[in-house]
């Protein structure tokens, strides 16, 4: 029982993950404005966070995952 405890907590966080590479490679084929429209979006997005101090929700693991495997290929060997 506890396995499949464990595997029913693991699950989501692997469907996360490949859900996330599959928007990394969506974003990859896009075109280099769409790309820069959205980011010029994401960081105006920010700054009214910022301003209003809306409190950050707390991390998943899925999204802790996303974040760190994709930094080995911007900083190479450093890790």
């Amino acid at each position: 029982m506890a396995t499949f405890d464990r595997l029913s907590n693991l699950l989501p966080t692997i469907l996360d993950l490949f859900l996330d590479v599959l928007r990394f490679i969506q974003l990859g084929l896009r075109f280099r404005y769409t790309l820069a429209a959205e980011n010029l979006f994401l960081r105006k997005q920010l700054s009214l966070y910022v301003e209003r101090q809306v409190e950050p929700r707390r991390s998943s693991l899925a999204m802790k995952l996303t974040l760190v495997l994709p930094s080995s290929l911007f900083l190479g060997d450093r890790l």
